[in-house]
């Protein structure tokens, strides 16, 4: 095995021995571009010291070491590699570096840090690992030495931990490279690192060299440039109040530039180093960043890593640099409350889901038409075409169907020039506007269903409870018919969108309706008297999402939980059927009516509490923590239920004055919302029970198919798309396994995405709106259930990241169902986005908490533990310390 790689080596080495930086310098150098000359010291030239680390009492330490601890540990260990001298091997290795710096008439050298971890699509691991600059040969040594301790930093091994990578195992090599006298210097993107935007290059730079920018020591310059016209666009001067030059003599000193206040780059050169970075990004076929230096007025490419911080949009969304772009609400997040991708065979169950609400309104299907649809489904996230939207039904109707799902996604459309997003012609494509005029006279049914609710609410009541019924045993019927997987589950997504079109969709338009018009009939009255009619929304019974926290706190309070100390010994518990007969039957009850559920539920791939009962325990546990009666979420509810009663007849003595007309009509309105506004979980949860179904034909096949050795195991079977399972049922021969890997690998690629935009354009730009606030600590989102609370904070990504505790204020970006059980001890509930109808917002109201949404990139701006107040009436929050 060499023990040293060159740029005059005749092929490319490999990452594991030269690095992810040394290979992309190879790389890029084989390929012509301006590289200095290079040379590496492979990972291999460092196995003789990593073997003898390893027996040492500190690397045995290390190894041991728990998390908290591992930092010390890992100081340990690297004061122990100062002892570590050049074996023979090593210094013949050495010997032929230095004859080939002489070959090359280097004198000075930077010497840099090379991972085979480093410089990765998922990881770039930037500026954590040494480099040393200006190095003459009577520093070699010592630099080397310096660059393999820094593969045992803290920060190394922090870095490693948060992504799942093996810190007892660690690698480098080390490049030692031509050291450039620049004059100045930079790093680039290819891509506009703030907005997204993939047509702009983003370049900061300083006199001297690169790493005052690396660094952050100094403000830089920044330059932007549109790489399609290549033009200028932005020339920004920076705070260049120091810079770092080579000495003659060996390494670096510090000086203050003669004119900082100067742009450090002509135009001309601006264009050149954007045009390399362009170059480069072609080369890899992906976005990059790249560090660079100019010496002596020649451009010199030093770095170059792809980006890992962006937001990758699947290529079939992404259009050619110069057409015409299109504009993509992302719908599984604001509609859904995902944050996560749906699984591959998720992603097929929700187009069946679209499919379903299409055709059964006459439509044809258009979720999987991506140039001429409205809806579609990509790379496991579910989009909505923007500027169609508005080419059907204009710019006002969209902005206003936006709000009720996303505030602040409105104000960001409110303040785009849409028509650059909207498809050329007076008209909308003619297969979209037939289709839309198919399901506007199909949806005539439904709105005739919802005139009937809103006219005799009672009578249609009990037409709604007797067919959710029906639904539920046509369901069964289904599930118990021998048909292939495809037939069964258009079927039953077809029974259940129909029940929710005309069914129960019509009771949430009656609803609405009677909503708005109380707000309507109340809107010139005084401000104290508009203040009490959001209460009369709330704290309605049969909510389904709300019965089931509730039931789960009931159970919660039973011993045969709180006496508990495991989940494996609940468990247990059940499986011997040890619990007393009173809980078992609540459990029935539960499982029966919500077993079904669970966080992300709308991906036919995620488990369900059924399958989990252990984390049912976990749940129930947290609600049992506390016995703090103020936050009972029985009691709350009982109360809201209460204020409600008591806001009705605030509203009627108040009206009363103005005489009988205006009384009855109030509780002409009000009885509807009465009869209907708790139903409006309802479709979800029947989609969800449908969806369950599904999931449990699909688990059963895949048993047969792992039992057959096509798959290796059942869960395995949700990295299929639903074509591939369709066609796998029909043909025994089809490779599941090469299907799933192929599907995994693709898939796998935007997994690692947890913060989607809610709008995001073709070419990757993100549109935000500029944080406003009334001070430095206040900031304003959309109140939507009114109360005032103080309590910290609980930051969460995903509903089973940790405990919220009771009158932890609940802050996260957006909720699906999954989330309902944390609002019960939750205090109040702040969501980054959504609007007035959202899940999160409803389930807030129904369970009398103080929430606030369209709170733009408020899971960034606060911290776990800092203690906030929520004003769910006025969508202020306040930071208290």
């Amino acid at each position: 095995m060499a023990l040293i790689y060159t740029l005059k080596d005749p092929s490319l080495p490999t990452i594991e021995q030269v690095g992810g930086k040394g290979l992309s310098l190879f790389y890029l150098g084989s390929r012509g571009f301006n590289v200095p000359p290079i040379a590496v010291l492979p990972a291999d030239f460092y196995k003789p010291w990593m073997e003898g680390l390893k027996e040492t009492s500190q690397w045995k330490a290390f190894i041991r070491a728990k998390e908290d601890d591992i930092y010390t540990a890992a100081s340990a260990v690297k004061q122990s590699v100062q002892t570590l001298v050049f074996n023979e091997q090593q210094k013949k290795s050495l010997v032929e570096i230095r004859n080939y710096l002489q070959t090359e008439g280097i004198t000075l050298m930077a010497v840099r840090s090379s991972s085979p971890e480093e410089d990765l699509e998922g990881a770039s691991f930037a500026g954590i690992y040494e480099t040393v600059l200006g190095v003459t040969d009577d520093t070699l040594d010592d630099a080397i030495k310096t660059c393999f301790v820094s593969a045992l930093d803290e920060r190394v091994v922090a870095y490693k931990q948060e992504r799942g990578y093996d810190v007892s195992d660690p690698k480098i090599a080390v490049v030692i490279q031509k050291q450039i006298i620049s004059e100045v210097s930079g790093v680039a993107f290819s891509l506009n690192p703030v907005t997204n935007c993939y047509d702009e290059v983003v370049i900061n730079a300083n006199f001297g060299l690169g790493d005052t920018v690396v660094e952050g020591t100094v403000t830089p310059d920044q330059f932007m440039v549109d790489n399609i016209t290549e033009t200028i666009l932005e020339k920004v001067v920076g705070k260049k109040n120091l810079a770092r030059y080579v000495k003659a003599d060996g390494g670096t000193e510090t000086e203050v530039p003669s004119s900082p206040a100067a742009l450090s780059l002509s135009d001309d050169q601006v264009l050149a180093i954007s045009s390399l970075t362009s170059s480069i990004e072609a080369e890899y076929d992906k976005p990059v960043d790249i560090e660079w230096a100019y010496e002596k007025g020649q451009l010199y490419l030093l770095q170059a890593r792809p980006i890992t911080g962006y937001f990758q949009l699947p290529p079939d969304l992404i259009t050619g640099p110069g057409e015409k772009k299109r504009l993509y609400q992302d719908a599984l997040l604001t509609e859904q409350g995902l944050v996560e991708n749906l699984s591959p065979l998720g992603e097929g169950i929700f187009d069946l889901l679209a499919f379903a609400m299409i055709t059964t309104l006459g439509g044809d299907e258009m979720i999987a038409e991506k140039e001429e649809g409205i809806a579609f489904s990509a790379a496991g996230r579910i989009y909505a075409d923007v500027g169609r939207m508005v080419k059907l039904t204009g710019k006002k109707t969209t902005i206003n169907t936006f709000r009720n799902v996303d505030a602040v996604g409105a104000e960001i459309l409110e303040s785009l020039e849409l028509k650059e997003y909207q498809p050329e012609g007076l008209l909308p494509p003619k297969s979209v506007l037939w289709n839309a005029v198919k399901m506007a006279f199909g949806g005539i049914p439904m709105l005739y269903q919802a005139l009937k609710a809103y006219r005799k609410p009672g009578e249609y009541l009990e037409y709604f409870l007797e067919e959710n019924e029906k639904l539920e045993r046509d369901l069964v019927v289904e599930f118990e018919k021998d048909q292939t997987f495809d037939v069964f589950s258009r079927a039953a997504m077809v029974q259940t969108i129909e029940y929710m079109n005309f069914i129960a969709l019509p009771t949430l338009l009656a609803s609405e309706r009677a909503r708005s018009s109380i707000k309507k009939q109340f809107k010139n009255e005084p401000q104290s008297i508009q203040d009490q009619v959001i209460y009369i929304e709330r704290a309605f019974p049969h909510n389904v999402t709300i019965e089931m926290g509730l039931l789960l706190y009931e159970l919660s309070q039973f011993p045969d939980v709180q006496e508990t100390a495991t989940a494996d010994e609940f468990i247990q518990k059940l499986k011997h059927q040890q619990h007393s007969p009173e809980f078992m039957e609540k459990w029935g009850e539960f499982i029966d009516r919500y077993g079904h559920r669970y966080p992300k539920e709308i991906d036919v791939a995620a488990p369900r509490y059924r399958e989990k009962p252990g984390e049912v325990f976990t749940i129930m546990k947290n609600l049992a923590s506390s016995d703090d009666q103020e936050f009972n979420p029985q009691g709350i509810f009982e109360m809201g239920i209460k204020r409600r009663q008591a806001t009705v007849r605030v509203l009627v003595d108040f009206l009363e004055e103005k005489g009988e007309k205006e009384v009855s009509s109030f509780l002409k309105k009000y009885i509807v919302l009465e009869a209907f506004a708790a139903y409006r979980e309802i479709p979800k949860y029947y989609i969800i029970l449908t969806i369950d179904y599904i999931r449990q034909r699909i688990l059963k096949m895949a048993e047969q198919w792992v039992e057959d050795g096509r798959l290796d195991s059942a869960e395995q079977v949700f990295n299929l798309k639903y074509d591939q399972v369709v066609k796998a049922e029909e043909d025994p021969g089809l490779d599941l396994r090469q299907l799933s890997a192929a599907n995994t690998a693709y898939y796998g690629q935007f997994n690692q995405q947890l913060n989607p935009p809610v709008l995001i354009d073709s070419r990757g730009f993100i549109p935000t709106l500029p944080r406003t606030a009334a001070s430095e600590n206040e900031f304003t989102g959309t109140p939507v259930s009114p109360g005032t609370v103080i309590g910290p904070v609980k930051l969460l990504r995903r509903p089973d990241e940790k405990p919220v505790l009771p009158g932890d204020i609940l802050v996260t970006r957006a909720t699906d169902p999954g989330w309902t059980t944390l609002f019960l001890n939750a205090g109040g509930v702040l969501l980054e986005t959504g609007g007035t109808l959202q899940h999160g917002a409803s389930v807030a109201r129904e369970s009398c908490k103080p929430c606030i949404v369209g709170l733009d990139q408020i899971t960034s701006l606060l911290e776990d533990g800092q203690l906030v107040e929520l004003d769910g009436s006025s969508g202020i929050v306040t930071i208290l310390n």
